[in-house]
């Protein structure tokens, strides 16, 4: 405040436009009224330390209000804003630049912008850790070991509440970025929209005999109050790094937009797993078999990366359905043999029927959970009710965000 904020403010020709300065230093001026309080109850605490004592009820008192909360929560959410704006006006001004080296090189800890800047995140942190030592160094029956564990509870609480509201602002961002990639179609909403998490799957289409005709590519967004459907295009290049592309390389395309009382995730033994889905004459229960060889037909039509796991995993199954069938009709005909060989008897051969047989149920088993990787979705709007199917790898948790 004194040797940076002030001078900014005063300085003639301006360094900075008042409004950057008010941004890089958002809420500084709060917080540091909330520590001079802070300073002011723990100078009296030390004073009556001979007779009290205690210390915890100085912490609860001066972090426990909810203005504390509100203005950690916005200078944390603005502090990166804050940062790269002082790196940009550093860069585009000289002024600016030489105002910074001159403060640090006179600061008497050398210590730059942003270690003086990042100091009231780090905070909380300090303070935790300390109260923690203090109650290792307080003994049980003390008159203040109370107020020191409810002292750390809540700068606990507070530090968990302001990671949640930093969350929070990235997934409201993180919306507003896509919002704007597919130019604010959306829909309307009445209070704050958030992005609370996005995958890319696979549009399934059958025909009319039930198989898999074509899938197509899509993203799915789950918003706090709608579930939007959107092609992507303009993808990173797979001969590029990543990370020197640009998030906005990225172009969406709206297909579908619902609210999300609209949409109904499709749950049953028959629907809501891509084998189920895929249905046969005589059933997919018919037999192990018919299942593997679903599966495999299925994944076929796919180009995700489970694909070649369901492949694997349906040859896996054929082949141990093969050799079930043989050692079958090995031990059907070992009781018509004439002499006794080592090894080759009934008890033998159903040993290894037996270990067949829980290699395949366990092979069923993985069959199952890659199955599990399809979601169906019941969209019921105003104007028609659609079904739609999608291969997703985290189906599940998509369902349990969903359904909350």
């Amino acid at each position: 405040m004194q040797d940076y904020k002030k001078p900014l403010e005063e300085s003639n020709p301006p360094i900075l436009p008042d409004n950057k300065v008010e941004t890089m230093f958002y809420r500084v001026p709060e917080i540091l009224q909330c520590h001079s309080q802070f300073r002011i109850a723990l100078t009296e605490a030390v004073k009556n330390w001979d007779q009290d004592e205690k210390i915890g009820d100085v912490f609860v008192a001066s972090f426990s209000k909810s203005v504390v909360l509100e203005v950690y929560s916005d200078f944390i959410n603005n502090f990166s804003e804050a940062m790269e704006l002082a790196k940009c006006e550093s860069k585009r001004k000289s002024a600016f630049a030489d105002f910074l080296k001159v403060k640090q090189i006179t600061a008497h800890d050398r210590l730059n912008f942003f270690g003086l800047m990042v100091k009231p995140i780090q905070r909380f942190p300090q303070f935790i850790m300390l109260l923690q030592d203090l109650l290792k160094a307080t003994p049980p029956g003390h008159g203040d070991r109370m107020a020191l564990q409810l002292a750390l509870t809540t700068l606990e609480s507070l530090a968990e509440m302001l990671n949640e509201r930093k969350r929070e602002c990235e997934q409201t961002a993180a919306f507003h970025e896509k919002l704007r990639s597919v130019g604010g179609k959306i829909g309307k909403t009445e209070g704050t929209r958030m992005l609370l998490r996005e995958d890319d799957v696979q549009r399934l289409e059958f025909n009319s005999g039930g198989q898999v005709s074509r899938t197509k590519g899509r993203r799915l967004l789950l918003l706090n109050d709608r579930v939007v459907c959107v092609t992507v295009t303009g993808r990173p290049s797979e001969n590029e790094p990543s990370l020197l592309q640009s998030p906005s390389a990225e172009r969406l395309s709206l297909k579908w937009s619902a609210h999300v009382s609209e949409v109904e995730v499709v749950e049953g033994t028959s629907t809501g797993t891509l084998a189920r889905m895929v249905n046969q004459p005589g059933g997919l229960l018919a037999g192990v078999a018919k299942k593997a060889s679903l599966t495999k037909t299925a994944s076929s039509a796919n180009n995700n990366v489970d694909k070649q796991m369901a492949e694997n995993l349906a040859q896996d199954m054929s082949d141990l359905m093969s050799d079930f069938d043989v050692v079958s009709r090995i031990n059907s005909m070992v009781g018509s043999l004439k002499c006794t060989y080592p090894g080759l008897t009934s008890d033998a051969m159903a040993n290894i029927m037996d270990q067949i047989q829980c290699s395949i149920r366990q092979k069923d088993d993985e069959m199952s959970w890659l199955d599990k990787s399809c979601l169906q979705l019941l969209i019921r709007r105003k104007e028609k009710t659609e079904t739609l199917t999608f291969q997703v790898r985290l189906a599940q948790e998509f369902h349990h965000i969903l359904s909350k």
